[in-house]
């Protein structure tokens, strides 16, 4: 239910940020509990938003980049 929630919240750019270190978090606990290919799914999904915020934070305009960026 979580991760449905959090493909909400993605497409907004002031709460992707957000997204990726939910992402992380629920890497972290799946990786407790030993389930390593879902843990692994995680981590990448909260790296891929964080390397696709870093990316629009360089491309974008001042304008853009103080909503999104911050």
């Amino acid at each position: 239910m979580l991760v449905v929630a959090l493909g909400l919240v993605e497409p907004l750019p002031r709460l992707r940020h957000d997204a990726a270190s939910s992402y992380h978090q629920l890497g972290m606990a799946a990786h407790e509990l030993r389930r390593l290919d879902e843990a692994e799914r995680h981590y990448e999904h909260a790296i891929d938003l964080k390397l696709e915020l870093a990316a629009s934070c360089r491309s974008s305009n001042s304008s853009f980049r103080s909503m999104a960026c911050s």
